[in-house]
C-alpha cells in the first residue's frame, strides 16, 4: 500500500464556488439598487416638508371637499378634462381671505362648492400615500383673489 505525503496540487471541487461569477453579480446588484435609491431620494420631493404651490383653481366639488389647481406657469389644455392641474382633498384647515383675515374654520371663500378661477396659494405636505390614500396634505388655504 503506497501513501502519498504530498497533497494533490489540484484543487478539489468542494474548495472551488460553483458560480465564481455570483459574487460579483450580488455586489454589482446591490450596488446598482443603493445607487438607485440615492437617486431617488436626492431627485423626489423632501417627504413632510411644507412647501408652497400657487396658482389657478380649476374646479371645486359640489362638498367642497376636493378641487383642481393648475400651478403658476402650466398652460391650460385645450382639453377641459385635462386642465394641467393637480387634484387636492381638503378637510379642516387655517385659511386666509384676500384681506388677510385668517379663519380657522369653514370653507375657504375661494374654494366654494362648484366655483373655478380664484388665485390660491397652498401650504402642501407631499406625503407617501397608500393604499388609495391621499399623496399630499394641505396645511394652510390663502386667497390670493377676492373670487
Amino acid at each position: 500500500m503506497a501513501t502519498t505525503l504530498h497533497p494533490d496540487p489540484r484543487p478539489s471541487a468542494s474548495r472551488l464556488p460553483a458560480r465564481p461569477w455570483l459574487p460579483v453579480a450580488v455586489a454589482g446588484l446591490t450596488g446598482a439598487a443603493l445607487g438607485a435609491l440615492a437617486c431617488y431620494s436626492l431627485l423626489t420631493p423632501r417627504w413632510g416638508v411644507p412647501h408652497a404651490v400657487t396658482g389657478t383653481v380649476v374646479a371645486v366639488n359640489a362638498d367642497a371637499n376636493a378641487f383642481v389647481v393648475r400651478p403658476d406657469g402650466r398652460q391650460p389644455s385645450a382639453n377641459k378634462a385635462d386642465d394641467g392641474g393637480h387634484g387636492y382633498q381638503l378637510g379642516p384647515v387655517e385659511w386666509v381671505d384676500y384681506a388677510g383675515q385668517t379663519h380657522h374654520e369653514g370653507t375657504p371663500v375661494c374654494l366654494a362648492p362648484l366655483s373655478e378661477g380664484a388665485k390660491v396659494e397652498l401650504m402642501v405636505v407631499d406625503v407617501r400615500g397608500g393604499a388609495g390614500g391621499p399623496d399630499a396634505l394641505i396645511t394652510r388655504v390663502r386667497c390670493l383673489s377676492a373670487r
